[in-house]
């Protein structure tokens, strides 16, 4: 079945079927032991700061920059995160949005972080890899 026959059958906004949707909600409400989930990521290094993580059937790759010592092939874990909690905010808005009824025609975030680029274990007492601050910045219609 192509997806605009399944868009003509359901009541779909914004790519989610809403009626499947409320359902969900529906049955989480009556048990909420439905709504709990298990999340599974296995990372392996590969060479120097390059690893791969295995989550279901995907790999995403991570690398640092050549100024932490990288060779910049992939995306940091900072920026991974950022890519998380931009994934994150876009459904939660989208996943609102068509639960009221509201077409959102196009949606961008801006989601940036910042931190001191030093090696935290050679200098300083931090955690490593976590952002200081945040910003988004969203624009949709």
């Amino acid at each position: 079945m192509f997806a605009k026959e399944v868009e003509e059958m359901a009541h779909v906004v914004n790519g989610i079927n809403v009626d499947q949707m409320t359902d969900t909600i529906r049955s989480i409400r009556r048990d909420p032991a439905k709504a709990k989930e298990t999340w599974k990521a296995t990372t392996t290094r590969k060479e120097g700061n390059y690893v791969q993580t295995r989550i279901r059937e995907f790999i995403m790759e991570g690398d640092e920059p050549d100024k932490l010592l990288g060779m910049g092939r992939a995306p940091n874990a900072v920026e991974a995160v950022l890519h998380a909690l931009g994934t994150c905010l876009a459904t939660s808005v989208v996943h609102h949005a068509a639960a009221r009824g509201i077409t959102i025609d196009s949606l961008v975030l801006d989601v940036g972080g910042a931190r001191h680029a030093r090696l935290p274990r050679v200098v300083g007492r931090r955690t490593p890899g976590l952002p200081e601050s945040y910003r988004l910045l969203s624009h949709f219609c």
